[in-house]
């Protein structure tokens, strides 16, 4: 196959090859010689005439030439040929060989011209493009006329294209069609003038022209088109019927004058049609305008297309040009409502003041810069325009390549979203979210990209002090719980000593046992208060053990008397005869009844009455409280659940609390695998609520916490107790030593390591919250004493939390215990000293 560029390209510039852009290029440099159509000094003037034609022609067109139908195309259809491969190899190529797989299509319509020497048409013609990177099918409607030689017969086929790929307004269609017909009616004189200098087969031309002339009316008809044609030397203009139509006159077959078609002219364009027709007849080039006319019969004013160009001269001189005109109102209106819609747009999206809105071309320069985007980065739209789209960027955001990176993922994507601080024009930074869309035109061509972004620094700072404000929160209740343990230690170290000293004074057992319980429900309420942020996501650690679920109830109950007594309420209590047990949370299942009980002492004025009652309900205990207090109106019975929800009342709102209880109950009930249910008649009526737990029936176990340890006695440990407070250390060692330990006792860090020079215990229970010297720094110290490595070092803290323990190991402790001390915890701890002492 040659190719445009052969070693025997024709260098000879002739007249006929001059303009045409690339084609025109390619053309003239193309080897001619080596095709059927031979040299151009050769071409007969009918291919020379047409090959003007599609110079000059703003619509794809296809030009087959000679038996072979050798191929020639103007500018307007190179593009197409270029997304589908062809271009340029198929310049100069027989169409069979550039057309192979529609062939098939294509070679019948182009016999069937060449036959008849009549036009056709075809439609939804596919021609496969790849743009963008992706394949896709563009369809095309070709209109094929036959191209007459010197003698008439048809030498070659002309192919006027249209790209139909998506659906277009009918005006549109009728423009693109209107302008195929305007370059048939453009040759056609040329043809004519030109066969007439011919001496040979003159009758055989005429009819051939005739037939031509013949086709072209019909086309023309059938677009509502007018044609005109303008005598220069008369001064004579002919109309066909359709252009009289046009103006709204009556249609006849005379000549006019062209006043007749300036006087129908809108007065505002009148000079300007005027001087391009003068320019096109003066410079022999092509008159095409857009224009308004007044119609005579109605009056009404419509937008008209005229194109025309000069078809005949006579020694350099034009003596006759010609024609098209036709209606574009209905277009027109249709660009203007387009053109409005986008104003109106424009105008919208510029008055957005809370989001920027950043259009820019495919090299990341700025093309649109609304009010959003003036507020939030502080440039001016004349500031912004022409930057790069980085100009928001920070300069780290910059040297990483992150616009750039944004618009890769955009075009491979579809859109890239993202939020990080970006940067004022003071070079103050604010936190913005935004999401980057790339933008195609019509034809699918990638043009640029728009921004639409918010600003999120107030929402980014509030974040931010809530995370600091919920650190801050963490650290007081840390601090708050360790101080709340430290008076809790030496009580709950004193009561463990009297339970093991009470001897059989049934009284002092009692009190005891009771103060026992309550310093362990003291105990979880500060676990609880650490755990906050837990219990508010649903995740409460439970203990389960074996639990009387009749004695715990029957406690609770005791332990809430007195609240009622000192209110001057009565309550109730029905237990059953025999024990009911459940699998639960023993302190737990204790916060359930009492969270209950307080409520209904809460709800219930002076002198009213709560019931309790427990009873078994198949394989569940059914627990129900029930009160003649305020009551609950029906749209609280579930809402009372809810976190912070209170009834709104003032007798509710004198008793205090934040609305935690009966939110509590419910969670901890269905981690216990039971329901809540609350009931009342209405306000006034006074409320009960149901607790279903399911039962487990096993044997009875224990339920006293300090008789159930088994703590190993006379093991003669030698144990150094250390702590600041002189209580929590005192007491403790005086537990340790009933337990038949020695125990030696120091009050500071600098005390315990001045004492390991000469004591050698096998445990050290070492307080970190001190003066001075920390337990941490203290430990330290004993580890690297001689004696330090061998010593077990136990951690005695109020602080329980994960980094606290965490800190306690890094520090050299063997383990940690928080304040006060779990009994069970610490026997096991002795017992392993015992076990570690005897295997020595």
């Amino acid at each position: 196959m040659n190719t445009p560029m052969g070693t025997n390209s024709v260098h000879t510039l002739y007249p006929f090859l001059e303009g045409g852009g690339e084609m025109g290029a390619l053309m003239r440099a193309f080897p001619w010689s080596d095709t059927s159509v031979g040299p151009p000094s050769a071409w007969p003037q009918p291919l020379r005439t047409m090959l003007g034609t599609l110079f000059s022609c703003k619509l794809p067109m296809l030009l087959w030439w000679g038996d072979d139908l050798v191929q020639f195309y103007n500018d307007a259809f190179r593009q197409v040929l270029a997304d589908s491969g062809l271009h340029p190899g198929v310049l100069g190529q027989q169409a069979m060989h550039c057309w192979s797989d529609k062939w098939p299509t294509i070679k019948p319509l182009i016999d069937q011209v060449r036959n008849t020497g009549e036009g056709t048409c075809s439609e939804n013609e596919t021609i496969p493009v790849t743009r963008n990177g992706q394949p896709q099918n563009m369809y095309w409607a070709f209109n094929y006329c036959a191209v007459p030689d010197e003698t008439g017969r048809v030498a070659g086929v002309l192919a006027v294209g249209h790209e139909a790929t998506r659906s277009v307004p009918t005006g549109r269609v009728l423009e693109a069609r209107s302008r195929q017909f305007e370059e048939l009616i453009s040759q056609a004189p040329v043809a004519m003038a030109l066969l007439h200098r011919s001496q040979v087969g003159r009758a055989r031309v005429e009819r051939a022209l005739r037939r031509q002339k013949d086709r072209t009316r019909i086309a023309v008809e059938a677009a509502n088109m007018g044609t005109w044609e303008w005598n220069l030397l008369t001064d004579e203009v002919y109309w066909n019927e359709q252009h009289f139509v046009l103006f709204g006159l009556t249609p006849h077959s005379q000549p006019i004058l062209p006043k007749v078609f300036f006087g129908h002219i809108h007065p505002h364009d009148t000079d300007l049609i005027r001087n391009q027709l003068e320019v096109a007849i003066r410079e022999k080039s092509v008159y095409d305008a857009e224009f308004r006319a007044l119609r005579t019969d109605d009056g009404a004013v419509r937008w008209m297309s005229g194109y025309g160009r000069v078809t005949a001269e006579e020694n350099g001189q034009a003596t006759r040009m010609s024609g098209v005109m036709f209606d574009i109102t209905d277009r027109k209106h249709a660009q203007e409502a387009l053109r409005a819609g986008e104003e109106r747009l424009r105008i919208v999206l510029e008055s957005i003041a809370d989001h920027a809105i950043i259009t820019t071309d495919t090299h990341n320069l700025i093309t649109g810069w609304n009010l959003g985007a003036w507020h939030m980065f502080q440039y001016t739209a004349e500031e912004a325009l022409g930057q790069s789209g980085a100009i928001t960027f920070t300069p780290e955001d910059r040297a990483d390549g992150v616009p750039e990176a944004e618009m890769t993922t955009a075009r491979q994507q579809g859109r890239a979203a993202d939020e990080r601080y970006h940067i004022r024009r003071d070079g103050s930074r604010l936190y913005v979210s935004g999401v980057l869309s790339p933008l195609f035109d019509a034809d699918g061509q990638l043009v640029g990209y728009v921004k639409i972004a918010r600003d999120l620094t107030d929402r980014q700072r509030m974040e931010q002090t809530l995370r600091e404000n919920d650190e801050r929160k963490d650290e007081f209740l840390a601090m708050l719980a360790h101080e709340l343990r430290n008076p809790l230690a030496p009580i709950r170290n004193m009561l463990l000593v009297l339970s093991m000293t009470e001897g059989d004074h049934e009284t002092l057992r009692s009190g005891i046992a009771m103060m026992s319980r309550q310093v362990s429900h003291l105990t979880r309420l500060i676990d609880d208060l650490l755990d906050l942020s837990r219990i508010s996501q649903g995740k409460i650690e439970l203990r389960h053990q074996l639990v009387d679920l009749t004695t715990l109830v029957g406690q609770a109950v005791d332990a809430t008397r007195p609240l009622y007594d000192s209110g001057r309420r009565l309550l109730r209590a029905t237990l059953p005869p025999s024990s009911l047990y459940v699998n639960g949370d023993a302190t737990r299942l204790t916060q359930i009844v009492v969270n209950l009980l307080t409520n209904g002492a809460r709800y219930t004025p002076e002198g009213g009455q709560v019931w309790l009652t427990l009873t078994q309900n198949g394989h569940e205990a059914q627990l129900r409280v029930a009160d003649n207090g305020i009551g609950l109106a029906p749209e609280h019975l579930t809402a009372i659940f809810d976190l912070f929800v209170q009834v709104d009342t003032s007798l509710a709102r004198s008793q205090g609390g934040l609305g935690l209880g009966l939110t509590l109950v419910k969670k901890l009930v269905e981690l216990h695998g039971g329901r809540v249910e609350a009931h009342s008649q209405g306000l006034g009526q006074g409320s009960e609520f149901i607790i279903s737990l399911p039962l487990h029936h096993a044997s009875l176990k224990n339920m006293n916490p300090f008789h159930e340890l088994s703590l190993p006695e006379g093991a003669g440990r030698q144990i150094l107790v250390v702590d600041d407070n002189r209580d929590a250390a005192d007491t403790l060692s005086m537990l340790l030593k009933i337990l038949k330990n020695e125990v030696y006792t120091r009050y500071s860090g600098i005390e315990a390591v001045e004492a390991l020079q000469t004591l050698r215990p096998q445990l050290v229970l070492l307080d970190i919250g001190m003066p001075d010297l920390d337990g941490y720094e203290t430990c330290r110290l004993i580890r690297q004493l001689p004696i330090g490595p061998e010593l077990t070092l136990v951690a005695l803290t109020g602080y329980g939390q994960a980094e606290d323990r965490q800190r306690s190991r890094e520090a050299g402790f063997d383990d940690h215990l928080v304040k006060p001390v779990d009994m069970a915890q610490l026997g096991q701890l002795l017992a392993s000293l015992s076990a570690s002492r005897d295997t020595q």
